[in-house]
């Protein structure tokens, strides 16, 4: 076989030649590319002109030179070519949609219009043409338009959800809610599992109260249509709750529960998330419920846990709110005691008991402050519970030790912590244990720990070292004899022996009247007296550190606690004086804005 070299070697130069052509266009078009995006048009266009002119049927260089010419405004331009490529390229919808949108950024909507419409139309049947098209006219924000189109698409396809998304997003950009919420309604009448799409897209918008004004009854009336569909109950619902319905909220949780054959845990779940809000009315009677509605179910126990933590949460605030001692609040306060004992036999051995006396525990500590029983019940919990909830009854072991001035079991209890095997609260127990070196009058040991804790800023307690660090340095010098007496007063304070802090402060501002320290002991001083029931007495020390020292880091704390004392005691005038007062000498503090709000509330503007 005779080989042929001369149309050997005539193949291999064209291949190169046409390789290197392309390799030449490649070069060219980067280099385009790269104008365009420096903004440089006219030497962009000027390269895509070319590459087109050479290659004519390439859609890549045809598209470049018409969105060069339409942004260059050269828009009669960018139509001729397009229209030339239609003549050889007739069923190019994408270029017909874009001579419309040449037209409306030349300012001639009309033709934009028509041109669109005649797409349209000539693809009447066809759902993805009116998509392709509506990309246009969202692009140009004509969201009715293209609303329009869409809704079309979804008639012709015999699919009332098709483009819902869609359609509902054009509602969303035209502040229509209600209709955004009737695609949603669509979509999830066909797909309940979309509603975390839903929720997310609503999401944005979903707290403000006008919306909620306007979507509440178009959900109201599909979920009275819709009683099994999941997803519309559970937007509902989710509605309402952001609407602080919660009442109507449960009944919809309550629904959801039922078709889900869920047997109480969507009711336990939305009992839990209104807890964690505390919205223990409700959370009570969703607990409640699940008591009544389902009492074989195995989340029985959490149910009725819950129960008594809300009634507890509840009582709480009512003391917290209430001027004397009301003997019903009490009377309510022992019946729990004996319910949460009761509860607490009736699942001996299980984490509930240990549940149960732990709050049990904390009732008597934090409610009567009966140290000796609130003892005995965290010694109980650490003695049965220690996987459980054993760590925790140390740390209220160790609390009760220092309440009770034996801070030497405190810190025992404190170490024994540290050396427990994959502990996490190691940075809290630091902090524990350099208050009781603060307290005993060890500074340089309660600084070196305070150090350790500050420098783990993420902590919850890198800010109370930094406050503790700044006390200490700031007080202790010329000597420290009055910040020992400042920290046996706190002891003190926490020890609720305010009889014997007394003293301690009241020599501190005698004796070192223009110290630091003195604001820190006046202003201690008109708390204590606040929390005695002595007004007059804490309002004489709040005059006192705001005259003596009206820059003093505790002035707008000091002029706060004067407010509340005066709102306390019915003086509204002097509370609101106070306040406004307060807002107007200290415009960056913290407490501006719950001081307007106490405005607010005394003029009867909110309740």
């Amino acid at each position: 076989m005779k080989i042929n070299l001369k149309k050997i070697f005539l193949l291999f130069f064209t291949i190169n030649l046409t390789f290197s052509q392309q390799q030449n266009e490649m070069t060219l078009f980067r280099l385009a590319q790269s104008f365009e995006r420096a903004g440089e048009y006219e030497r962009a266009l000027k390269i895509y002109e070319e590459l087109y002119t050479n290659n004519p049927e390439n859609r890549v260089y045809l598209e470049s030179v018409v969105r060069l010419n339409t942004q260059t405004k050269n828009y009669d331009r960018a139509i001729k070519l397009a229209q030339s490529w239609l003549s050889t390229h007739p069923d190019d919808i994408d270029i017909m949609a874009r001579i419309g949108d040449i037209h409306f950024k030349a300012g001639r909507e009309k033709e934009a219009i028509e041109s669109w419409d005649k797409i349209v139309k000539t693809y009447r049947n066809n759902p993805g043409i009116y998509r392709m098209v509506a990309d246009y006219l969202i692009q140009n924000r004509l969201y009715d338009k293209a609303i329009e189109y869409l809704t079309t698409a979804q008639k012709i396809s015999g699919s009332p959800d098709l483009y819902a998304f869609e359609i509902a997003m054009l509602y969303e950009f035209t502040m229509r809610f209600d209709k955004a919420v009737e695609e949603y309604i669509k979509l999830l009448q066909r797909t309940p599992s979309m509603i975390p799409s839903v929720k997310s897209r609503m999401s944005s918008y979903i707290d403000r109260p006008e919306v909620l004004k306007q979507i509440l009854p178009t959900l109201e009336s599909s979920a009275k249509s819709s009683k099994s569909n999941i997803g519309i109950l559970d937007l509902y619902a989710w509605v309402l709750i952001e609407a602080k319905d919660y009442q109507r909220a449960l009944e919809v949780q309550r629904q959801l529960d039922k078709i889900t054959n869920a047997n109480g845990e969507v009711i336990l779940n939305f009992a839990h998330d209104l807890f964690n809000q505390g919205i223990f009315d409700i959370s009570q009677k969703a607990y409640a419920q699940i008591i009544d509605d389902y009492p074989k179910s195995k989340i029985l126990p959490d149910a009725k846990f819950g129960l008594l933590r809300s009634r507890e949460e509840i009582l709480k605030i009512q003391l917290q709110h209430s001027e004397n001692k009301d003997t019903s609040i009490y009377h309510e306060l022992r019946k729990l005691e004996e319910d949460y004992k009761n509860f607490s036999q009736e699942y001996a051995g299980t984490k509930y008991e240990a549940e149960a006396l732990f709050r049990l525990g904390l009732m008597k500590l934090d409610i009567y402050f009966d140290l000796d029983e609130a003892q005995k019940l965290f010694e109980e919990v650490e003695r049965k519970f220690m996987l459980y909830l054993g760590k925790e009854a140390i740390f209220k072991l160790a609390e009760i030790s220092t309440l009770k001035g034996d801070l030497n079991s405190a810190r025992e209890k404190y170490l024994y912590l540290l050396k427990l095997k994959n502990f996490s609260d190691t940075l809290k127990v630091k902090f524990l244990l350099s208050q009781l070196d603060y307290y005993e009058g060890n500074f340089n040991s309660a600084l070196k720990t305070l150090e350790d804790v500050s420098k783990f800023t993420s902590s919850d307690y890198s800010n109370d070292a930094i406050e503790l660090i700044l006390k200490i340095q700031s007080n202790r010098f010329p000597n420290e004899e009055n910040l020992k007496k400042f920290a046996i007063s706190e002891l003190k304070i926490k020890q609720r022996k305010f009889s014997e802090a007394i003293p301690l402060l009241e020599d501190i501002i005698s004796t070192c009247r223009n110290c630091p320290i003195s604001d820190d002991a006046t202003f201690t001083l008109a708390r204590i007296y606040s929390t005695l029931n002595k007004p007059d007495k804490a309002i004489e020390y709040i005059d006192l550190l705001l005259e003596e020292n009206p820059e003093s880091i505790y002035a707008d704390d000091a002029m706060m606690e004067k407010g509340k004392i005066y709102q306390r005691t019915g003086k509204t005038e002097l509370a609101i004086d106070t306040y406004v007062k307060l807002i107007s000498k200290f415009p960056n503090s913290i407490f501006v804005n719950e001081a307007r709000k106490r405005i607010r509330e005394l003029r009867g503007e909110i309740q």
